[in-house]
């Protein structure tokens, strides 16, 4: 809640504000504000994509950094649900999804899922078969690397010099 908050976790609000919004676009700025701590002006800066280091902000949990309690966040998200399912607005299928109590959340299997660092290699392949691009290009051979000449005996020497001058 809106406790005091050390200076060193004060610059991980825009972080923890980002993802509220982006997470949980249902809770209010008065919501959001109790969670973090902090104004709505920051708050609707961060919503509208015009806070002075918006480029350089990662949206990340506030309950990992600290700045709320994950029971603290559940009762917002709950809340705020209720009270647009009470004006009447239809939630879509995503958002009722995010809407897992933690103790559902903690029990349930984990997904698998590729880590960020080998993302990208989901074609690549161990198979034998060669691409189609390999059968077209020509094997380089070593003498194509090198500038050897064709055959020892042509240069006579690569300084111009011969033995018999000594």
């Amino acid at each position: 809640g809106p406790r005091y908050t050390p200076l060193s976790k004060r610059q991980d609000r825009p972080a923890a504000i980002l993802w509220l919004v982006k997470f949980h676009p249902e809770l209010s700025d008065g919501q959001i504000s109790k969670l973090v701590g902090t104004t709505k002006p920051t708050i609707q800066s961060i919503r509208d994509r015009s806070h002075w280091n918006i480029s350089n902000i990662q949206p990340i949990d506030p309950v990992a950094l600290g700045l709320c309690r994950q029971s603290e966040l559940d009762a917002a998200v709950h809340k705020a649900a209720a009270k647009k399912a009470s004006e009447g607005e239809v939630m879509t299928d995503e958002e009722r999804r995010k809407l897992v109590s933690t103790e559902q959340s903690l029990d349930a299997d984990p997904e698998p899922r590729i880590p960020t660092a080998i993302s990208g290699l989901e074609t690549f392949t161990l198979s034998d078969k060669p691409d189609k691009d390999a059968e077209d290009s020509d094997v380089p051979d070593a003498d194509s690397f090198f500038n050897l000449p064709g055959s020892a005996g042509d240069d006579g020497g690569e300084d111009g010099a011969t033995e018999d001058e000594d």
